[in-house]
């Protein structure tokens, strides 16, 4: 009996978790470099798979991957990578107003500036290495097949194995607390799930991965100097110990939706069927 494509991507992103924790556990990252440009052994296993699955019919494949990067719209995706930075003076601002957020110090303010004018354009283009990819895989291939069983579908399981995906951070997480901080999992775990569910949005309304992918470079971007993170180390001006006024919070993410919603939007929860 033939096993569906939805059956084998789903055990490849089990399969590719598990690699991922077990390094995990060795503390071996599963990240490298080659210059600015950031490469994952997970992406690389990943696009290996897909290429076998989809070896009968590489064209067709080829072909679905060029129109989820067609329709490229400088507008949106410069919008998209500032949303972050919005969301996060937001954050700022409310967790300020209710004493959740402590100042830090800003030691060269013209550097601090300029960093956020000149150098997230040059992020946004290394990330085509492995952000790109990864919305071409979760929002691209894995929601295109189980778009075809319904919208709910659509929403759930994909992000739950986006979610899945990164279950190696939750593991780097706890190697790194001497006392394990189920809160902080369990906040990893809803932030990659609800930052999934916005980025489908997105794409459910444009057709392209552009947006989304932006998005994502934003908040990689934003917070390793602006917000409180708990996953991405960075020189962060503002701390808190509220794990809802950090970036994986649902203050954030909520605040991302809006301005989302704010900006353009129409057909909020409806997926368009995708070829």
């Amino acid at each position: 009996m033939k096993i569906s494509l939805i059956l084998k991507l789903t055990l490849i992103t089990f399969f590719i978790a598990l690699f991922g924790v077990v390094l995990a556990f060795q503390n071996i990252s599963t990240n490298i470099f080659l210059w600015e440009f950031q490469f994952s052994w997970k992406i690389i296993l990943f696009l290996i798979f897909i290429l076998l699955i989809y070896s009968s019919r590489l064209s067709s494949l080829k072909e679905f991957v060029v129109s989820n990067l067609k329709n490229f719209n400088l507008k949106n995706v410069i919008v998209y990578l500032i949303i972050p930075l919005i969301a996060s003076f937001l954050l700022l601002l409310i967790g300020i107003i209710f004493g959740e957020i402590q100042t830090g110090e800003i030691k060269d303010f013209t550097l601090f500036v300029f960093g956020i004018i000149f150098d997230f354009p040059a992020i946004w283009l290394f990330s085509i290495t492995i952000i790109l990819i990864e919305e071409i895989i979760f929002r691209g291939i894995i929601l295109s097949e189980f778009t075809k069983s319904g919208n709910i579908a659509a929403f759930i399981i994909p992000n739950l194995l986006f979610t899945l995906y990164y279950s190696d951070e939750f593991i780097l997480q706890i190697l790194k607390e001497t006392n394990i901080i189920w809160s902080n999992i369990s906040l990893l775990a809803s932030y990659y799930f609800f930052s999934g569910i916005i980025a489908t949005l997105i794409v459910s309304k444009f057709g392209t991965i552009w947006e989304s992918y932006s998005l994502r470079v934003g908040i990689v971007s934003f917070s390793q100097i602006i917000s409180t993170s708990i996953i991405y180390d960075g020189n962060s001006y503002f701390i808190t110990k509220n794990s809802i006024f950090m970036v994986e919070g649902i203050i954030f993410l909520f605040l991302l939706l809006v301005l989302i919603f704010f900006y353009n939007w129409t057909q909020l929860f409806t997926i368009n069927k995708r070829s």
